[in-house]
């Protein structure tokens, strides 16, 4: 079955939303890694098909994507800025309970408290901000990190807009959320407490590794694998397929 595009929609995937992206993968699906994926291929393969142009072209598009603060479902209100504190501040992304992204990055829903302390340890200066999933703030879904383990962490439930808060925020956390993939795109430093798409190829900080990956590859080939050569799109306007 079609899985949702990286660039999906204009308001909450759970509220039942048409996604303008899909993805089609003939080999696996990229958020599981225990197998290969179209797109794991793609990204493996990118010396042979990403050259100069496509890379120029992919880094074109991550520049769109940040100048015009595009995300996944570009919903959510205006950051509120009162909650931030001066100095270091590091983002704590958490996903809801039952996502077939952790067990397919190789994690369980204990890793998200793991990496909370983890970034306590790694981080004892800096102000911790946990980001629930926009479907737990809409009370549709719940939470990985127990509510026990925010204790001394500023915590994120309501529907922030992602660029927003990317914007200020030194360094983020995951464990295979897609937010770590727009914080890429943003030049933040990413560690990977699970192992999603985008981990594996130099570009993130991975507590885990999967033979298959490995290889160093830059960011402009990897968004042109996953936005460009993996992901279909549809025009908003005409309906038709479009890239």
């Amino acid at each position: 079955a079609p899985e949702d595009g990286f660039l999906r929609s204009m308001v909450l995937v759970e509220s039942g939303a048409t996604s303008l992206s899909l993805i089609v993968d003939d080999m696996g699906i990229h958020y599981d890694a225990s197998r290969p994926s179209r797109l794991e291929h793609w990204i493996q393969a990118g010396p042979d098909w990403c050259d100069a142009a496509m890379r120029a072209r992919a880094r074109r598009l991550i520049d769109q994507i940040v100048r015009l603060r595009l995300s996944k479902t570009n919903l959510g209100q205006p950051l509120d800025r009162s909650v931030l504190r001066p100095g270091r501040r590091i983002l704590i992304v958490d996903q809801t309970r039952g996502d077939a992204s952790i067990a397919g990055g190789l994690a369980t829903e204990s890793t998200f408290d793991q990496m909370v302390e983890t970034v306590r340890a790694l981080e004892p200066a800096a102000q911790l901000i946990v980001k629930r999933h926009p479907a737990v703030a809409a009370g549709r879904k719940q939470g990985c990190i127990s509510a026990s383990n925010l204790s001394g962490t500023t915590l994120i439930d309501t529907d922030i807009a992602a660029p927003d808060l990317l914007d200020q925020v030194d360094g983020v956390h995951v464990v295979t959320s897609g937010l770590g993939f727009e914080a890429l795109l943003r030049g933040l430093p990413v560690h990977c407490h699970g192992l999603p798409f985008y981990a594996g190829w130099g570009l993130t900080r991975d507590q885990l590794t999967t033979s298959r990956r490995g290889q160093t590859r830059d960011l402009e080939t990897v968004v042109a694998a996953a936005l460009i050569a993996y992901s279909r799109y549809v025009d908003p306007v005409t309906g038709q397929r479009c890239e």
